[in-house]
């Protein structure tokens, strides 16, 4: 891959390094984004109001995220490439596939499932970013990590049984 001037003071190894997994953030970003659009678009049942908001807040979060490591690859010196999604399997894809169920709670817990895995994926290319010593990188996948994590929180509690 072609890597562009950067003004970020990391050899070009480490820059690589840090492109190849923020895009692999995007692409998966993009299908817990996506994820989230559906059940906001489809939920039915008594929580409808309560969950609508809570999945447009999620899809909003991922979106926005997205955005922010895009910026970042290409600050990197890289070229962020959202449409790539649409020709590879990332890790998400084939979760998401299964989101169905127009049940409140049901799309709770698959968006949990989701949310879940995407943490885990951004908490390992934080402690990556930090090894890397990348502080921009690492700031803000803790800062991703701490949000999505309250996202999640949100989800979980509408799937809690009393």
């Amino acid at each position: 891959e072609v890597m562009f001037k950067s003004p970020t003071p990391a050899p070009d190894d480490v820059r690589a390094q840090a492109i190849e997994r923020l895009a692999a953030l995007v692409a998966n970003g993009i299908v817990l984004g996506l994820a989230a659009q559906d059940a906001h678009w489809n939920v039915k049942g008594a929580s409808f109001g309560p969950l609508h908001d809570l999945f447009g807040e999620v899809y909003a979060t991922a979106q926005s995220l997205v955005d922010r490591l895009a910026e970042r690859i290409a600050t990197l010196g890289g070229a962020p490439m959202g449409l790539a999604v649409v020709g590879s399997r990332p890790a998400l894809a084939d979760q998401a596939a299964g989101m169905g169920s127009p049940d409140g709670i049901a799309l709770c817990g698959r968006l949990l499932e989701l949310l879940t895995a995407y943490v885990a994926m951004v908490d390992e290319a934080y402690r990556a970013a930090e090894g890397l010593r990348l502080a921009a990188d690492a700031n803000a996948l803790q800062d991703a990590v701490e949000t999505l994590g309250k996202l999640g929180w949100k989800l979980a509690a509408h799937t809690e049984r009393a």
